[in-house]
């Protein structure tokens, strides 16, 4: 059982100390100020939940699910202020996964499952025919936002863009 009077009262005042001084926190200390705040009452008592119940799929844009958590709970924080964006650029580049090149075959399958020209689907990705055509050859790779667009509509499906 934890209540506030046994859960890190020092590590709390001096996160809340660093806080208000304007000194950028570590994760755990943030974390202690962010989950602490909803202890109003002094000596309630708060089970820890079964965190295996809670195990889940992960999101296709994260390396897991727990670092899904991690980096909503660090884009709150940088909303809040507490995260500078530098710190929030490590955590984009820690928690998202890096995107993954796409096959030739599987550029043009899924242009053709969908029932769109290359013309359409270079429309639709703001890049030209060519480009379309040169992807499906295995001439050239797509990147930046076209990869991206890409990785969504292999995902989620070619609607999800239009």
């Amino acid at each position: 059982m934890l209540n506030k009077s046994n859960i890190g009262g020092e590590v709390r005042s001096n996160s809340r100390a660093a806080l208000d001084r304007g000194d950028q926190l570590d994760v755990e200390s943030a974390i202690v100020i962010v989950d602490l705040q909803g202890l109003d009452t002094p000596n309630e008592d708060y089970e820890l939940e079964d965190t295996e119940s809670q195990v889940r799929e992960s999101s296709p844009f994260y390396e897991s699910a727990t670092m899904e958590t991690v980096h909503r709970l660090a884009s709150n924080l940088h909303e809040a202020g507490v995260f500078s964006k530098a710190t929030m650029r490590k955590y984009d580049s820690q928690c998202l996964k890096a995107l993954s090149p796409i096959e030739p075959q599987d550029i043009k399958d899924m242009r053709e499952a969908a029932g769109v020209s290359q013309a359409v689907l270079a429309h639709i990705l703001n890049v030209t025919a060519n480009s379309v055509g040169q992807w499906e050859r295995g001439v050239r790779r797509p990147t930046g936002a076209a990869l991206k667009l890409l990785t969504l509509a292999r995902t989620k499906g070619l609607s999800t863009i239009v």
